[in-house]
């Protein structure tokens, strides 16, 4: 049997989130299984009033406390004019963007207060929605940039996570739509002064195990191991994060395996997050 590629995952979701299915009784019994020493539950916060998922996250994580086993949370960037809408309305119901010119702030949904008070260890910070409109290959590049430079650069953040993530399709160059599977398309300085961003910060980065799958072709699975592997290069720790949302708690082992290994990684290259708090116990 291969020794485990990772023994450690900080981004994983349970039934607290609002997208996932998995129990964390079944989680802990297969990192135990599976080998882990450190992982952590990171259910979603994806706007203020959503804190009632974090507070049922840190019970699930009180409830099953043990060695190792860490409560984070993955904090959303959001519309600056939402999050402040929220704040004072107390949920989106009835809000509509202002429209004005330029780009929306972008923002995080929860305070370093909130944080405090919730007990949380470390913060994943992620970018999942595209702020600036219209959707074009330029657009959609800038803003994903600009997005993860905010959580470089925010003190609330302790692990930058899946950059580059985009859900849907942009107009490409040629005027056509295009699901975000050429990572070409992302210049290597705007790489460069993101991993600057991210050291020079004390942040982690994360290698997120969903970049290596689904319709992802061979092509743009290799060129994120190459991206994840420049970051590293450039002095950026390297968490592990499977992005588990359940059913069942996977074995990644193979596919961190068979993409990081031929970049020149091995089982001891990989990085805990920068801890806030002691953990929860």
């Amino acid at each position: 049997m291969n020794e485990p590629f990772y023994t450690s995952d900080w981004h994983i979701h349970s039934v607290a989130s609002y997208d996932a299915s998995l129990h964390v009784a079944d989680l802990v019994a297969q990192a135990e299984k599976q080998g882990m020493t450190d992982y952590g539950l990171t259910d979603h916060v994806n706007d203020p009033s959503w804190i009632h998922f974090l507070k049922a996250s840190r019970e699930l994580v009180l409830q099953y406390a043990r060695p190792g086993f860490h409560f984070g949370v993955e904090l959303t960037t959001i519309s600056g004019y939402l999050e402040a809408y929220v704040r004072e309305h107390g949920s989106r119901e009835g809000y509509h963007a202002p429209g004005l010119p330029g780009p929306e702030p972008v923002a995080f949904p929860l305070t370093a207060e909130e944080l405090e008070a919730c007990g949380v260890e470390y913060v994943i910070g992620a970018a999942h929605w595209i702020l600036e409109a219209p959707r074009t290959q330029d657009v959609i590049v800038r803003d994903m940039h600009r997005q993860n430079l905010f959580c470089a650069q925010s003190p609330l953040v302790d692990i930058v996570g899946h950059p580059y993530c985009f859900f849907g399709t942009y107009e490409d160059k040629q005027g056509r739509q295009a699901p975000f599977h050429d990572f070409s398309i992302i210049p290597q300085s705007v790489h460069r002064e993101l991993w600057a961003a991210i050291a020079e910060n004390g942040k982690a980065m994360e290698a997120n195990v969903g970049f290596f799958g689904g319709d992802n072709p061979e092509p743009f699975r290799r060129a994120y191991a190459e991206f994840v592997r420049g970051a590293f290069e450039a002095g950026v720790p390297i968490t592990i994060g499977t992005d588990c949302h359940g059913p069942k708690y996977a074995d990644m082992n193979e596919v961190y395996r068979t993409y990081l290994a031929p970049v020149g990684f091995g089982p001891g290259d990989f990085s805990h997050p920068r801890f806030r708090r002691p953990r929860t116990a």
